[in-house]
């Protein structure tokens, strides 16, 4: 079902009677605003994709005739459909492109249209997007779907299936599925099926505040950068993708800068006195897969559903594309995994429960994760490939970019949790009609449709096999279960293998040696490796458990319960300030200065370092505290 041009255009006499697609109307403008008038509109129509202009044959009307403060407003709905724009541009346009002042704000800040002329040129783009926008094309296979839908009942089960994300199409782009998901307007996880968030999830690092307003303005603004700004499809690659498809033109050559912000980077270069690697680059060249990554449960209410994750598979630099890089090339993955970001001393239950903790995507070594779950968590992880192009890999880390740079949301332990992000990133990355209409809440649940739409291939169900071909990491209790009982043989002193882990460890030393001295035989190598393997798990705990004790003492110290000797410190303070400036690195956006948009290039980045340094050095402090409150609690055995 493809919607004509909605009215046929009422000419007056003092409509400018020349070709072009904008047809300028003349009453009122003096002979000199004609002309500059006539250059700008014949400079837009040449930026107008073809297939945008063929849909209007007898063009759109152009009248200077708007008042206030916006540059322009399309008039779709009135007797006489036009685009009004301010007639204050008008002194603009007559100085000419060349001699156009800058364009500032209140602030003096230069917007990003940088001119003033510009900006006339983009108001025009604009409101010719809401004409095009308001058409509501479709292809003969949506327009099928909204007809067949709107003639189901309202109580029909199937308004809530399939008919669901088409029930709310009517523009051409702004209310199309695909584009809301690129957009940031994701489907929720509940309710009826094609609702969505009324909040844009992607309001970061935004080029203009008004695409948030609604889906509508969204396409507009974006239309304007698309069209104006080279450097769009390197800013927001998802977007440009879509209106490169859509459009049928091409995109300029552009590459996106890959680079995201390590948080745990901790090196300090001699010299700069800057963080080294603070920033790392994800090599989309050496990328050989992309996984669906499955924690299995754990035994916390919030792990019970297991977690989803996506796995980078990245080849060693030098090493040959191949399933090597599953293995050989394991210290190079990384992991795209969304989480709540903690921003209290310890979890709350009811926060993640109510949307109280912020939501955002974590890049994290592959290597980090397989200690978490593995050696601390004690759960298993599958990684199940994706059957993805070259192209699809490439949007898809584009996609995670765009994410880390200018996503920020809330963390619902049931509608909005891990699942539902990882399925929301998918979704907006592929734009596969497999995935649109999907709900699902759980990671088990997605597997399942990844696997039922072959979007994910099945591993193998030997586990030995898994093992050794990279798909499955395996926890590592057994392991520590097999070498306490090897070098025990039994229970130490009615103690099991936790309890043992919890003595002190001269006591766990006394005991080692006890059991090499009752043994009759030679030692093996496997009498050796044993304690080895158990005294690492020991520490891997010992860690954790400490960075417990002291969050808890930090806090104390606030009440006047903590250590004696710190109680004159705010330690507190310093700590919730370094869990502020954690989480600004944890949302990158938060501390690049504001003087663009979407991912940002190079020269951004490094305008930036001093800023994020600073935010650093705020968590260099608190970890200077941690370590005088581990002394502390190493000498003091009771505390007031």
């Amino acid at each position: 079902m493809i919607v004509s041009y909605f009215m046929v255009l009422l000419f007056s006499p003092g409509l400018l009677q020349a070709q072009g697609f904008f047809l300028l109307e003349t009453q009122g403008l003096e002979s000199k605003e004609i002309s500059a008038a006539q250059e700008l509109l014949k400079k837009a129509e040449s930026l107008l994709p073809a297939s945008l202009k063929v849909q209007f044959p007898q063009g759109i009307q152009v009248a200077f005739s708007l008042k206030g403060q916006a540059h322009g407003k399309a008039l779709i709905r009135s007797k006489n459909p036009k685009i009004a724009l301010n007639s204050k541009l008008l002194d603009t346009l007559v100085l000419g492109e060349n001699n156009s002042p800058q364009a500032k704000d209140e602030k003096g800040n230069i917007r990003l249209h940088k001119t003033a002329y510009n900006e006339a040129l983009a108001a025009v783009i604009h409101e010719a997007a809401h004409f095009y926008d308001y058409l509501n094309l479709q292809i003969p296979e949506t327009a099928q779907w909204i007809g067949f839908c709107h003639s189901v009942p309202a109580d029909e089960p199937m308004m809530y299936g399939e008919c669901g994300i088409y029930r709310n199409i009517k523009t051409t782009i702004s209310t199309n599925p695909y584009y809301l998901e690129v957009a940031g307007w994701s489907m929720l996880a509940s309710g009826q099926q094609g609702d969505r968030s009324s909040d844009n999830t992607f309001r970061f690092r935004s080029p203009d505040p008004y695409e948030l307003k609604n889906s509508e303005e969204h396409f507009a603004v974006n239309f304007e950068y698309f069209l104006l700004d080279p450097t769009f499809a390197c800013r927001r690659p998802a977007l440009a993708s879509f209106f490169a498809k859509h459009f049928k033109i091409g995109l300029p050559i552009c590459a996106a800068n890959l680079k995201y912000v390590d948080p745990d980077a901790t090196d300090i270069d001699p010299k700069t006195k800057q963080i080294k690697n603070l920033f790392k680059e994800i090599p989309l060249d050496r990328v050989y897969q992309v996984h669906y990554l499955l924690a299995e449960p754990g035994s916390s209410p919030m792990s019970r559903f297991g977690h989803s994750m996506l796995r980078l598979v990245i080849c060693a630099p030098g090493q040959p594309m191949g399933p090597a890089c599953l293995t050989e090339g394991l210290p190079h993955n990384l992991v795209l995994s969304f989480r709540a970001f903690i921003n209290t001393p310890h979890i709350n239950s009811l926060a993640g429960l109510t949307g109280k903790y912020p939501s955002r995507l974590f890049v994290v070594p592959m290597e980090n994760v397989i200690q978490e779950y593995n050696e601390v968590e004690y759960r298993g992880l599958k990684s199940y490939p994706l059957n993805l192009s070259r192209s699809e890999i490439k949007s898809l880390v584009e996609r995670s970019l765009e994410t880390h740079w200018s996503y920020d949301s809330k963390y619902y332990f049931i509608s909005n949790n891990c699942a539902v992000e990882t399925m929301n990133l998918l979704k907006a990355s592929l734009l596969k009609s497999e995935l649109i209409n999907k709900r699902i809440i759980y990671p088990k649940e997605l597997l399942n449709i990844l696997l039922k739409e072959k979007i994910v291939s099945q591993i193998p169900q030997n586990s030995v096999t898994a093992l050794e071909q990279g798909y499955y990491f395996d926890s590592n209790e057994l392991k520590h279960l097999q070498s306490f009982n090897m070098f025990f043989q039994k229970n130490v002193d009615g103690k099991g293998l936790k309890e043992f882990l919890k003595l002190p460890i001269e006591k766990r030393r006394e005991l080692y040696f006890q059991r090499f001295s009752q043994m009759d035989r030679p030692l093996k190598y496997k009498d050796i490796v044993s304690p080895f393997q158990l005294e690492r798990y020991a520490l891997m705990l010992k860690k954790v458990d400490f960075h417990s004790e002291v969050t808890k003492h930090i806090w104390l110290n606030n009440t006047g319960h903590g250590i004696t000797s710190l109680k004159d410190m705010n330690l507190s303070e310093i700590y919730q300030k370094a869990i502020e400036a954690f989480g600004s690195l944890s949302a990158p956006y938060q501390i690049l200065k504001l003087t663009d948009y979407g991912i940002p290039n190079e020269a951004e980045i490094e305008d930036s370092v001093k800023e994020i340094t600073a935010v650093r050095d705020r968590i260099q402090e608190a970890r200077d505290v941690e370590i005088k409150v581990k002394k502390e609690l190493e000498q003091n055995k009771t505390y007031q």
